[in-house]
């Protein structure tokens, strides 16, 4: 839906900034001696990835910058290793 509210360059770029940085915070998190652990338990992992997402949405709401594609990016940072 491209004439969307959340489809103006306001809420594409500021949400995707919000989320890459709170993404990469994760992310960073786990390479610091955390990962190991949270490698082995899926199910600490899979609370981290939601925490990540549901940080994100938050701060979207409060910014009004919602841009829902822009959660998958701070869920895929998390997910995947980051370097």
């Amino acid at each position: 839906t491209p004439h969307s509210v959340t489809a103006n360059p306001r809420h594409v770029v500021v949400g995707h900034l919000i989320c890459v940085t709170i993404g990469a915070a994760f992310a960073v998190l786990d390479g610091t001696g955390l990962g190991v652990a949270l490698e082995t338990t899926p199910l600490v992992f899979d609370i981290e990835a939601a925490v990540a997402v549901s940080l994100d949405i938050s701060l979207m709401a409060a910014t009004d910058t919602q841009h829902a594609p822009s959660a998958g990016t701070a869920l895929g940072m998390v997910t995947r290793d980051f370097s």
